[in-house]
C-alpha cells in the first residue's frame, strides 16, 4: 500500500515537472516571436529611413525593373525606382530615380538618372543628377542639377550646378554650368561656358546648336 502510494505521489511529481517544461517551453517560444516580431520591426523602420535618405518613396511602392533579355517597345511611367537591364524602345519617366545598364531609344527623365554600362539614344533630363559611367554612351541632351561624366556624349549638357568630366569622358557638343571641373584625359569637341548665375545659363541649347 505504502509502495503503491509512493508510485501515485512519484507519477503525480513527474506530471507536475512535465506541465512545467510544456509552460516553460510555451514561454519561451512566445518570448522568441515577440523579439522576433521586435527585430522585424526595426528593420523595416532602418529600410524606410534609409530610403527617404535616398530620396526614395516609402517600402509600399516597388522598384520597376526590365529584365535583361527583354524587350519593350512602348513608353515606361512609374512613381518608383525604374531599373533597365534590357532594352527600351520608348520613353521613360520617373517621380524617382532611373539606372539603365540596357539600352534605351527614347527621353528620359526622373529624380536622378545614372547610365552604367548602359547606352541610351534620346535627351536625358533629371531634378538632380545625371551620372554617365566610362562604359556607357549617350547620344542625346543632358538637362539636369549635376553632373557626374566619364563615358561618351554626343549632344549639348546644360547643368545648373557642377559638371564633372572625368579623365575617361569624351563629349562632342557644349556644356554650361555654374561650376566646371575637367579632368586631365577628358576630351570635349564644342563650345564651353561658365556662368556665375544659374539663371542665365540655357543659351547653348538654343535649336540652332542642336
Amino acid at each position: 500500500m505504502r509502495h503503491a502510494k509512493s508510485k501515485n505521489l512519484l507519477e503525480q511529481g513527474l506530471a507536475l515537472i512535465a506541465g512545467y517544461d510544456i509552460f516553460r517551453t510555451e514561454t519561451i517560444t512566445e518570448e522568441v516571436e515577440r523579439v522576433n516580431e521586435v527585430e522585424e520591426k526595426k528593420f523595416k523602420e532602418k529600410e524606410k529611413r534609409e530610403r527617404k535618405m535616398r530620396g526614395e518613396n516609402n517600402g509600399n511602392n516597388t522598384d520597376t525593373v526590365i529584365s535583361k533579355e527583354t524587350i519593350l517597345n512602348g513608353s515606361i511611367s512609374s512613381n518608383s525606382n525604374i531599373k533597365v537591364y534590357g532594352t527600351v524602345k520608348g520613353n521613360i519617366t520617373s517621380d524617382n530615380n532611373v539606372i539603365i545598364l540596357g539600352e534605351v531609344e527614347g527621353d528620359i527623365t526622373g529624380k536622378s538618372v545614372e547610365i552604367l554600362n548602359g547606352n541610351v539614344v534620346g535627351n536625358i533630363k533629371s531634378e538632380t543628377m545625371v551620372k554617365i559611367s566610362d562604359s556607357s554612351v549617350l547620344k542625346g541632351d543632358i538637362v539636369c542639377q549635376s553632373l557626374e561624366l566619364n563615358g561618351q556624349v554626343g549632344g549639348n549638357a546644360l547643368v545648373h550646378n557642377t559638371a564633372t568630366l572625368g579623365d575617361c569622358a569624351v563629349i562632342y557638343g557644349n556644356i554650361e554650368s555654374q561650376n566646371l571641373s575637367i579632368q586631365e584625359g577628358a576630351i570635349v569637341d564644342g563650345t564651353i561656358k561658365v556662368v556665375k548665375d544659374n539663371t542665365h545659363i540655357g543659351g547653348v541649347l538654343a535649336e540652332d546648336a542642336i
